[in-house]
C-alpha cells in the first residue's frame, strides 16, 4: 500500500506529551481554509496524482474536529466527498481520517463519515479512523478517558464498516498497566498497534543527530520528559511484551516488530510547509535504521541500548537465548 498523508495544519487543542504538534502556534481560520482548499484543488484537477503515486490516503491534521473546523464545514465536507467518491470510482484503497476522539464536535465526527457510501464499498477497500490511546500523556483526566471510550463505543456502533484502531504508546506508564491488569480493551476497536515513546522530532530530527548519536540525545533530555515516559527496565518490559502477546495476540507483537511492513513509501504533504518528506522503514534504510533493520528510535529503555523491536521479535521467534 503507498500511502499519501496530508496535514492540513499541525496544531490540536489536546496536547498530548508525546505529539511533537503540541506546542505549534495556532493557524487563523483563513490560513485552515486556505489549505483545505487548496487540497480539495490539487484532488479534483488530478494535480496530486501526478506529484504522488498512492492508492491510500490518509487526511491527519493536527486534529480536525475540536473546533477547527468551526467556520469550514463547507469546504471540509465537499473535500471529505471528494475522498468518498474516489473510493466509489476505485481510485483509492483506503482513506483514513484521524481524531483524538476527546473533546470533539461529534456531530461534525458523525457528518464526516456519513458521506461514505457504505453499501458499496468493496472488499479490498477500507474507511479507517486512527486514534491513540496513552495512558498518561493523552487522558489529562478521568473524564477525558471515560469520553474517549464512550466516543469508540458508539462510533464503531453506529458505522460498523468503520475501522477504528488505535496506536498505544509503550510508554513506562503503559507497560505498569498492562502488567498490572488495569488495562481495558475499548469496546468496537478494530485493531491496537504498538509505538515506542521516543523524543519528539524537534529534539533530534536534525542534520547529523537523526541516527546513531539518538540514545545519547534521549538521555541528555531526560528531564524534560515526564518520568513516566520512557521505559525503564529492559528486563520488565520484555515481561510487558509477554503479556501484549497473551492478553493483545501475537499480531500486535509482529506489527511491532515487523520492518517488512514499512516498506511501502508514505508521503506526508504540508501544505502550510509547501513540502514533504518521505518515510522509509525498510531495513536497507541506512540513515534512519539499525543494523538489525529497526530505527534508532527503537532503543528506547533508559537502563539498555537494546532494540526494543527486536526484543518482541525474539519473543515471537522463540529465540530467548539472544535476549
Amino acid at each position: 500500500m503507498r500511502v499519501l498523508q496530508i496535514s492540513p495544519w499541525s496544531n490540536c487543542n489536546n496536547r498530548c506529551v508525546f505529539c511533537s504538534q503540541r506546542t505549534d502556534k495556532p493557524f487563523s481560520l483563513d490560513e485552515r481554509r486556505a489549505h483545505l482548499e487548496d487540497i480539495y484543488d490539487q484532488f479534483i484537477t488530478g494535480k496530486v496524482f501526478q506529484k504522488f503515486d498512492f492508492d491510500g490516503f490518509g487526511i491527519i491534521g493536527g486534529e480536525f474536529f475540536q473546533g477547527q473546523l468551526d467556520g469550514l464545514e463547507d469546504i471540509w465536507y465537499k473535500l471529505v466527498s471528494l475522498f468518498a467518491d474516489l473510493l466509489k470510482s476505485q481510485r483509492l484503497k483506503q482513506v483514513w481520517i484521524n481524531s483524538n476522539l476527546i473533546q470533539v464536535n461529534l456531530s461534525q465526527i458523525e457528518k464526516t463519515f456519513e458521506l461514505f457510501d457504505w453499501e458499496n464499498l468493496q472488499p479490498d477497500q477500507k474507511v479507517l479512523l486512527p486514534t491513540s490511546y496513552d495512558t498518561k500523556g493523552r487522558f489529562h483526566t478521568e473524564e477525558a478517558r471515560i469520553k474517549w471510550y464512550e466516543n469508540v463505543q458508539y462510533l464503531a456502533e453506529k458505522f460498523p464498516k468503520l475501522e477504528i484502531y488505535g496506536t498505544a504508546i509503550t510508554t513506562q506508564a503503559f507497560v505498569e498497566e498492562l502488567l498490572g491488569d488495569t488495562f481495558k480493551y475499548p469496546t468496537g476497536m478494530r485493531a491496537l498497534n504498538l509505538l515506542v515513546p521516543r523524543l519528539i522530532d524537534s529534539d533530534y530530527f536534525e542534520e547529523g543527530t537523526h541516527s546513531k548519536n539518538y540514545r545519547n540525545i534521549l538521555l541528555s533530555k531526560l528531564n524534560e520528559y515526564p518520568e513516566w515516559f520512557f521505559p525503564k527496565s529492559r528486563s520488565q518490559f520484555i515481561q510487558f511484551l509477554y503479556k501484549v502477546k497473551e492478553v493483545l495476540g501475537e499480531g500486535v507483537l509482529r506489527n511491532f516488530y515487523e520492518v517488512e511492513r514499512h516498506s511501502s513509501d508514505v508521503y506526508t504533504y504540508f501544505p502550510y510547509k509547501n513540502s514533504y518528506f518521505i518515510n522509509r522503514h525498510t531495513a536497507d534504510n541506512s540513515k534512519e535504521n539499525m543494523e538489525c533493520g529497526h530505527p534508532y528510535t527503537s532503543c528506547c529503555y533508559l537502563d539498555s541500548d537494546k532494540c526494543s523491536h527486536c526484543d518482541a521479535k525474539n519473543i515471537v521467534k522463540f529465540a530467548l537465548q539472544s535476549i
